[in-house]
């Protein structure tokens, strides 16, 4: 079982429990404050003070019940302050995995426009700056994907599709650029604009 639906579970277990609490204890608490309220209206005004004409077991009762219900009010406010936490620890993670997303789009286009420079140069630039930006991609994408998985599958189906999309980036990637034509190196750039669309629409 997730977390997030462990800690629903959890919540809504809490609130039924409190409910039935409620719900036994306030016809008992009814019943039996009318039998003190009867108790008392027969009793003489000036005898009120004495504690004999009042049922003790029933004073007993009624604050173990009182009790009761404010420890479950203290434990559904501890709840909801947890939950509230995680719901601002799930948002901050959701925010880290999309800027490592950003970062795999970022790194993508600055590989297209070294790549695009590595061609038109006839091949004759260093292939270190296109190495560098394959692996930061390779990199970000692998953050952003453990990221993704720290949250209870709620963008499980974007992440998917992303990778699906990422998948098929790293298959155009050539291992050795060197060995590849002019046109074929331009195949791979006209393929890796599209990815990077793909991409970028999935953001």
């Amino acid at each position: 079982m997730s977390a997030h639906a462990g800690l629903l579970r959890f919540f809504f277990y809490m609130f039924d429990f409190g409910s039935r609490v409620v719900k036994n204890s306030l016809p008992v608490f009814t019943y039996r404050f009318k039998c003190r309220y009867m108790l008392l209206c027969r009793t003489p005004f000036s005898k009120w003070e004495n504690t004999k004409y009042i049922n003790k077991d029933v004073f007993m009762s009624t604050k173990t019940q009182h009790i009761i219900l404010i420890l479950f009010t203290i434990i559904l406010i501890i709840a909801s302050i947890f939950f509230h936490k995680y719901r601002e620890l799930k948002h901050r993670i959701e925010s880290s995995a999309d800027s490592a997303y950003r970062s795999v789009i970022l790194e993508s286009i600055h590989y297209k426009k070294e790549l695009d420079r590595y061609i038109k140069s006839n091949k004759t630039t260093d292939e270190t700056n296109l190495s560098i930006y394959t692996n930061n991609i390779k990199n970000a994408f692998e953050y952003y994907g453990l990221i993704t998985n720290m949250v209870d599958g709620t963008a499980q189906r974007l992440y998917t599709e992303r990778s699906d999309l990422f998948h098929q980036y790293w298959h155009v990637v050539p291992p050795a650029y060197a060995k590849l034509s002019l046109k074929e190196l331009q195949k791979v750039s006209d393929k890796t604009n599209i990815i990077i669309k793909g991409l970028q629409r999935l953001k």
